[in-house]
């Protein structure tokens, strides 16, 4: 008895198609991404457009190079929003190429019933369901890792011209995806070396054997071929300098191949046991303690059996997983995603044994075969639900980037600067799988290039670490404002995007005297000048200040932040002191507040 029946893939099928559907809709509408996704297409667009000063030197290629065609719509009047759809959905049909390899390679050992089954509950794996929708490197890095490891497997069978050249493309595009793909060199030379120690018996007959150095000639080949083509990339970005191309790979890429940092005194500092558990939670969190139980019978059936396969997914994933744990400094949930593929492996290996050793023995099959099938599949269907509904959450639909843009491009247009202060701020869905585990995990970072990326406005970073007209700066000059000018506030629970207003004044000019007071709305800043009242909304979410700057006679400038409260009075003539020869007011207006939930607050202002 196997499991070739056509009702069951059909059942099979309609547990799967639903959820891509699903994830097929959200990579066209969500509206953000992680940093590391704004930085490949902001690679992109410098490639695209050779402009250096934009192109982030520490990330891989691949992502970047493919998202070319997508990028270049922008100088077609294609909205950002509307690109960024198209490079998620391009993510997705890279996850939905995943999912297929699963099943190709599956379909190699085991019947088309077990391949699709456990293809489906890689597809309910939670941290699958939740990085396919984004421009990130985990999913594309999983796919050419599992491909190199199949041509692999397909080239131990037979030799083919045809198959070593897919098996160069394929671990060349791994190591351009993501630096510690760098994993695949060692776990497919250990396997090699193994598997032909099998076949030898000896370490000087593999030695010897000329065909057992051909893997690790391609290896080479392929490295070769993942310098050569950044080199290029380079030379291109840096108008033809050789020198300073090949500075640049020396100083970056290269040391950066393992991305590992590897720091293993560390981890012993803070005990190995404590440096396993991230991603030991990480494995129960994403499958299910259940799933965990039959991958690791299933891995004891490898062992027994020793076939060539069992062996190199053995070596991949516990060489991966002790890597990633004990020399990994930096850790984050998404980067076990690659490694995820062996524990389906031993998975469907445990249901093979069960087709052929236990149901074969039971007389109505077919009654017994899909209440099992069930049994299993429930708490991986219960799992990619609750993933599946936090994509829901109104975070990831969220306008910001679209008002920003607005407020950005119209200040440009109209000659205006744009101004930003701080490093970042971040975006955070209510509800978080693994945000115990990975305090990254659904962090959506928005800071001074990405806003670059979707305005093409030039900005000018002023400081890191200060951010003016709060109650906590300490008074510095921001005389350089012009009304106009747009301030982007990169704070650490919100953005406020702060359009300047800027007055100055002359002792002529003063009729009467300014005040600022509102007992309902908050303060008001009313000044007139030459019967015109100049007026400020309410000064909310910590802004609580406007700067004051004498010019005196002789060139001098004094003054600085002035702090406001509810009953504060300025008397304009008092401004003016003894060879005052102006005074200038730097006003902060609030055009829009984001907060981390993705709440938009705006004010509409005047004056």
């Amino acid at each position: 008895m196997n499991l070739n029946i056509n009702w069951y893939k059909i059942l099979l099928f309609l547990l799967l198609i639903p959820g891509l559907l699903f994830l097929f809709v959200i990579s066209l509408s969500i509206k953000i991404d992680y940093w590391d996704g704004f930085a490949q297409l902001a690679n992109a667009r410098a490639i695209y457009t050779q402009q250096k000063s934009f192109f982030f030197v520490f990330r891989p290629l691949f992502i970047s190079l493919i998202n070319l065609p997508i990028i270049s719509l922008k100088d077609l009047g294609v909205s950002f929003f509307t690109i960024l759809g198209l490079s998620h959905l391009l993510s997705f049909l890279i996850g939905v190429l995943l999912l297929l390899t699963t099943y190709l390679f599956l379909r190699d050992s085991f019947t088309p019933g077990i391949a699709l089954l456990t293809t489906v509950l890689f597809s309910l794996n939670r941290l699958f369901i939740h990085y396919i929708p984004f421009t990130m490197t985990d999913i594309p890095a999983s796919l050419f890792f599992l491909l190199s490891i199949f041509i692999y497997v397909k080239l131990r069978k037979r030799r083919s011209l045809s198959l070593y050249a897919w098996f160069v493309i394929s671990v060349t595009l791994a190591l351009l995806t993501r630096l510690n793909m760098i994993l695949l060199l060692p776990v497919i030379f250990l396997s090699e070396v193994i598997l032909s120690f099998r076949e030898r018996g000896s370490i000087s007959g593999v030695i010897k054997d000329r065909s057992f150095w051909r893997i690790p000639f391609l290896l080479a080949i392929s490295c070769w071929f993942f310098i050569a083509i950044h080199f290029g990339v380079l030379v291109c970005l840096l108008k033809g300098s050789f020198v300073e191309s090949l500075k640049v790979l020396g100083h970056n890429y290269l040391p950066s191949l393992t991305h590992i940092p590897i720091n293993f005194s560390e981890n012993l500092k803070v005990g190995l046991l404590k440096s396993c558990q991230e991603y030991f939670f990480t494995l129960i969190k994403s499958s299910g303690p259940g799933f965990l139980m039959i991958s690791g019978l299933g891995c004891a059936i490898g062992l027994i059996k020793k076939r060539d396969r069992d062996v190199i997914c053995l070596i991949w994933f516990l060489f991966s997983f002790f890597s990633m744990t004990f020399l990994l400094r930096h850790k984050e949930v998404r980067y076990i995603i690659p490694f995820l593929f062996p524990l389906y492996y031993f998975c469907a290996s445990l249901f093979d044994l069960v087709l052929k050793k236990v149901v074969s023995w039971v007389r109505y099959k077919k009654v017994v075969l899909v209440p099992m099938s069930f049994l299993v599949l429930i708490p991986q269907i219960s799992n990619g639900l609750n993933e599946y509904l936090h994509f829901l959450d109104p975070v990831y639909y969220t306008s910001f980037g679209k008002e920003v843009i607005r407020i950005v491009q119209s200040a440009s247009s109209r000659g205006n600067a744009v101004y930003c202060w701080g490093e970042w701020f971040s975006l955070f869905p209510k509800k978080r799988t693994f945000a115990e585990i990975d305090v990254n995990f659904c962090k959506y970072d928005v800071n001074p290039p990405v806003i670059h990326l979707l305005s093409g406005v030039r900005h000018y970073l002023v400081s890191k670490d200060y951010s003016p007209f709060l109650e906590e700066s300490s008074p510095l000059s921001h005389l350089f404002l012009r009304s106009g000018d747009i301030c982007l506030l990169f704070l650490e629970h919100k953005l406020v995007v702060l359009r300047i207003k800027r007055i100055e004044l002359i002792p002529e000019e003063i009729e009467g005297f300014g005040h600022f007071e509102d007992e309902e709305r908050g303060i008001l800043l009313t000044l007139q000048q030459k019967g015109e009242n100049l007026l400020l909304k309410p000064l909310e979410d910590g802004i609580r200040a406007i700067e004051l700057h004498l010019i005196k006679d002789d060139g001098r400038i004094s003054g600085g932040l002035i702090k406001l409260d509810r009953r504060g009075i300025i008397f304009a003539k008092q401004i003016f002191f003894k060879g005052t020869k102006k005074a200038v007011l730097i006003i902060p207006l609030i055009e829009m507040v984001i907060f981390s939930d993705g709440e938009i607050r705006y004010n509409s202002l005047e004056g």
